[in-house]
């Protein structure tokens, strides 16, 4: 095998190195109670990496992130739809692609332990995740969530009018199919509220970096809005999202 090529299949798996396995959702239990990260902007970086020094982009979208899933160490914040990119800049104008840039459903993994770092993850996938940037304004303090009754899983939506949970209106999607939930939930104004995604759908394994981010100044921001967690209404689970 030629260098070149060596080297663009170690960029492919980069982000896969050490965490090979990966684990499904469906293994990871559903928080007891949802609570949420205020990204208050986009968040991103740049490193060179390689023998050729190749530049990589890690970005976080700005937005709201909801506690999806939770483990002996820590919980899953999931960000928007399409919300992780890695990528190079120099490729940025070719289609996306591994190997060249990707945006990804995931978010940030929060471990129990304040002293530790979060870290990024992912849900493996072999095309992008249309990204979708949130509405100024949308965050922690006007989203709630309801869970399925019987699967767990979640529906995001924004508050309509006073925010009361009675009477929301959603709409579900029948099967995951491996949809992405962002994908699953668009549509906008519905009923007065605006369904934000659905999480937890099995859209492929998490793959969880199995290092904090190289950055030190990126690092601190994911500390420092960890540290701002903050619970989210949910309503009551015998009182789902009305279908539509």
């Amino acid at each position: 095998m030629s260098l070149v090529k060596k080297i663009a299949l170690s960029l492919v798996f980069f982000y896969l190195a050490g965490c090979a396995s990966g684990v499904k959702p469906n293994n990871l239990n559903t928080p007891e109670k949802i609570s949420c990260i205020n990204f208050a902007e986009r968040e991103s970086y740049q490193i060179k990496r390689g023998l050729l020094d190749i530049v990589w982009e890690t970005r976080l979208e700005r937005g709201p992130y909801i506690s999806e899933k939770v483990d002996a160490e820590g919980a899953y914040f999931r960000a928007p739809q399409g919300g992780v990119y890695f990528g190079r800049p120099d490729m940025a104008s070719r289609p996306s692609g591994l190997g060249s840039h990707m945006t990804y459903e995931g978010g940030i993994y929060v471990p129990h332990d304040a002293n530790k770092t979060p870290r990024i993850y992912t849900y493996f996938s072999t095309q992008a995740v249309p990204p979708v940037v949130p509405e100024e304004g949308l965050n922690c303090s006007n989203i709630g969530v309801v869970r399925d009754p019987v699967t767990a899983k979640l529906e995001v939506y924004k508050y309509a009018g006073s925010g009361a949970l009675g009477g929301v209106v959603g709409k579900r999607l029948a099967g995951s199919g491996g949809i992405t939930y962002g994908q699953a939930a668009a549509g906008g104004l519905i009923g007065g509220a605006i369904v934000a995604g659905l999480i937890n759908m099995d859209v492929g394994k998490i793959f969880l970096n199995p290092s904090p981010p190289e950055d030190d100044s990126f690092a601190a921001k994911l500390r420092l809005y960890s540290a701002a967690v903050t619970e989210i209404k949910e309503s009551s689970s015998d009182e789902p999202l009305n279908q539509k």
